[in-house]
């Protein structure tokens, strides 16, 4: 972002770029090309994507009650 617009000639400030990345799947890394021309320059520059570390899901401890009662136990022995 932008996909256009006007650089910042030399001696100011700069130009901010953001280029960003949303896999929609986990495997090989992924790699764009991003190319920035003017009347004067060409800067040709290869991203590479980086994918979000996987963190699994926690299980969470049951709430069910699954303990037979030591009386019902014994009276089922």
């Amino acid at each position: 972002m932008p996909k256009s617009g006007d650089l910042e000639p030399y001696g100011r400030d700069g130009t901010t770029f953001i280029v960003s990345f949303t896999p929609i799947e986990y495997g090989k890394t992924r790699k764009g090309k991003l190319i920035i021309q003017t009347e004067d320059m060409y800067w040709s520059y290869i991203v590479k994507g980086t994918l979000p570390r996987y963190n699994p899901p926690h299980a969470m401890e049951s709430a069910i009650d699954n303990k037979l009662d030591s009386q019902m136990s014994v009276r089922l022995s």
